[in-house]
């Protein structure tokens, strides 16, 4: 009579009693003869049966699929899953550059720096007319992005920032890299190219940029201007 064959959690566990599982699993068991032996068995019969019953029984039992050597790790399961080191919210001019070069809009990376203004920026911090602007915010060069008007407003925003808060502007924010050569508006369809010019800052007019008015509602609510 045929010998009925085992479902596959319940094979694998002939060879693993609880305690020595729990030992492998976290490499408190002495290395002995002995030991390496029964991990070779458990190891050789685990992967037979991965071979012989499929990848459904495998994965039904909350195995991770791997070679010989390293079936005796943590299922696939608990392991984190790996996170983008620039995918938080900017909260300089440097990280706004490095997310977009990480495929992030730069109108969205934009609006997250803002953002992240209003919230260490709060009406507490002002100062006859400044607002405490942190340094880090701006201090830092970014890296160059591939449309150059990008590059001119980050460097308008260093210096309209150092402005808000009445210090020095970074030096690299004068670059030569930093200025257009020509001039750019910023969405003309939407308002007359006369009107965007006249609201546009300094700090970015002379950078050929002319975007309108930059951190309106933010300055307003902190100055008071």
């Amino acid at each position: 009579m045929k010998r009925p064959q085992l479902p596959f959690r319940e094979k694998v566990s002939l060879h693993l009693s609880s305690a020595f599982a729990h030992n492998l699993e976290n490499e408190q068991t002495p290395t002995t003869p002995r030991n390496m032996n029964l991990r070779t068995k458990v190891k050789d019969e685990l992967q037979r049966s991965i071979t012989t019953e499929g990848p459904k029984n495998a994965r039904r039992a909350g195995m991770k699929i791997r070679s010989a050597n390293n079936v005796d790790k943590k299922p696939l399961m608990c392991e984190k899953p790996h996170m983008s080191t620039h995918s938080h919210r900017p909260r300089s001019l440097a990280e706004i550059a490095l997310n977009v070069r990480g495929d992030t809009p730069y109108n969205h990376a934009m609006k997250e720096f803002i953002d992240h203004l209003s919230v260490v920026c709060p009406p507490s911090t002002r100062e006859e007319g400044t607002v405490a602007v942190p340094l880090g915010a701006f201090s830092e060069e970014p890296v160059r992005l591939e449309r150059k008007p990008h590059n001119a407003h980050l460097a308008g925003m260093a210096e309209f920032l150092a402005h808000l808060a009445d210090v020095q502007p970074p030096e690299w924010c004068f670059k030569n890299r930093f200025f257009l050569k020509e001039p750019f508006v910023v969405a003309p369809g939407r308002r007359s190219g006369e009107m965007i010019m006249a609201a546009t800052p300094g700090a970015f007019k002379r950078r050929n940029l002319f975007c309108g008015a930059v951190l309106r509602d933010f300055v307003n609510s902190k100055t008071g201007r």
